[in-house]
């Protein structure tokens, strides 16, 4: 027996903060999870903040989407819970098992609608610690354009809240996406001192798995500042930090993460090739891949599968994340597939969002001006274009400043003879700053179209 009233039965799994078992609750005849509560590393402040959140998660009453708590208690000096027996699993878990890893439209929207009727229950209930640990699963699952206002002020709320009491463990994970949400907002003073912030929490008491998303934060920025070789490093110690702590798998994740877009600059395809993953939560990335590598047919054939053919695109109930849908874009521009391009652009152009930093940093608005220009649009694409100039110079991200200088210039050339002074300034700009971040690949297809200006 566990207690006087739960019959422990089999093992189920272990996390970072319980021991979970499949028990019986011999009263009421119903298979219960009781939860073990770990405290090797609580002090009497951690036991007490413990049973502060059990009892405000308890005045959330029997709620669909949160976990209710039958039962909080302490069994020969050890806290337990006693929770419903949840037998579908994670959202990760259940993604990995769908079809082709992609839910059911009705499935996807009932998760993202379960997180943020979560989320406003926690706002109710008027508990910081019930708050900062529904926050970030929140940020994490409910990032399409429809969230956008919510999740900037939902990231402000958090950064002027007094802290004391919240568990460090979800401070970290929701301060982690804090700062990516002021960044795709084009602030990023804010967010690089959310991040300091993250970076100094995980020094002092993080784990190791927050130690290698810090340490992806630090590569994010550094391919902000056009210092792509250092993103690179960053993204080899990633990985040898993950071998020496056992992560291995989780690290090479992030380096790809920390590195992808670093690679592509450099001209390091074998890098960016061999960072293919079999993580469901990157089918986008695995698909520009392709493209970038070549292998139109393969990158043609999963578009129409993840764009074209995906139910309800771009609708109220569509809880696709915007970051996902440019890479989407960017592939699609890339092997030249004019519908594939076209859903997603009429997407993200009635969004807000004009960056993204997760998973593969990119200036979204510069990929609307390519998508456009595939498209037979040039003075949208101009537009766009010069829309991305201000949005990468506000955010000081150099090489997408670059990038969008030579796509303008190309843009500038094939539909503008007037315009051959304003592309020839583009392409001086360019070419010196692609010969200082080392962007050989670009470097060489600016100097191209100098030399054809010159002739």
């Amino acid at each position: 027996m566990a207690n006087d009233r739960d019959q422990v039965r089999q093992f189920l799994g272990e996390g970072g903060k319980k021991k979970v078992y499949l028990a019986h609750d011999t009263q009421l005849d119903r298979e219960v999870a009781f939860a073990l509560i770990k405290t090797e590393k609580l002090d009497d402040e951690g036991r007490a903040r413990t049973t502060r959140e059990a009892r405000a998660m308890g005045r959330l009453g029997d709620h669909p989407n949160i976990v209710s708590i039958y039962e909080y208690g302490d069994h020969q000096g050890q806290p337990y819970l006693v929770l419903p027996l949840m037998p579908g699993g994670d959202v990760e878990a259940i993604i990995e098992k769908a079809p082709d890893h992609r839910l059911p439209m009705e499935q996807a929207t009932g998760i993202a609608k379960a997180v943020c009727q979560a989320l406003d229950m926690a706002r109710r209930l008027d508990d910081p610690a019930t708050l900062w640990a529904v926050a970030g699963p929140w940020m994490l699952y409910a990032q399409a354009p429809q969230h956008r206002e919510e999740m900037l002020r939902l990231a402000e709320e958090l950064e002027g809240q007094w802290r004391a009491g919240i568990r460090v463990a979800n401070q970290v994970s929701a301060i982690e996406l804090m700062g990516g949400i002021f960044l795709t907002w084009r602030q990023r003073q804010r967010a690089e001192e959310v991040w300091g912030e993250h970076r100094d929490m995980v020094a002092r008491r993080g784990s190791p798995i927050d130690l290698i998303v810090s340490m992806t934060l630090d590569a994010h920025l550094a391919t902000l500042d056009g210092r792509l070789e250092d993103a690179v490093e960053i993204g080899n110690r990633i990985q040898a930090r993950g071998d020496e702590l056992g992560l291995a798998q989780f690290a090479f994740t992030h380096v790809g993460m920390a590195a992808s877009r670093a690679w592509l600059c450099l001209g390091m395809l074998d890098r960016f090739a061999e960072s293919e993953t079999e993580d469901a939560t990157f089918r986008p990335l695995a698909v520009l891949r392709l493209a970038h590598l070549g292998h139109k047919a393969e990158a043609m054939e999963i578009l129409e599968r993840e764009v074209v053919a995906r139910p309800g695109f771009g609708s109220a109930d569509d809880e696709e994340a915007e970051s996902m849908d440019a890479l989407l874009l960017e592939a699609a521009v890339l092997v030249r597939h004019h519908e594939a391009a076209e859903m997603p652009l009429r997407r993200l152009a009635a969004s807000t969002m004009r960056a993204t930093w997760n998973t593969f940093t990119m200036c979204i608005a510069r990929h609307l001006g390519a998508a456009t220009s595939l498209l037979g649009r040039p003075d949208e694409a101009r537009d766009y274009y010069r829309d991305a100039l201000k949005v990468a110079t506000n955010m000081r991200f150099r090489p997408e400043i670059a990038l969008t200088r030579l796509q303008l210039a190309e843009l500038l050339l094939q539909h503008y003879p007037d315009g051959k002074a304003e592309a020839l300034e583009h392409l001086d700009f360019a070419i010196v700053e692609f010969r200082e971040m080392k962007m050989q690949p670009s470097l060489e297809q600016a100097l191209r179209h100098k030399e054809i200006l010159k002739a």
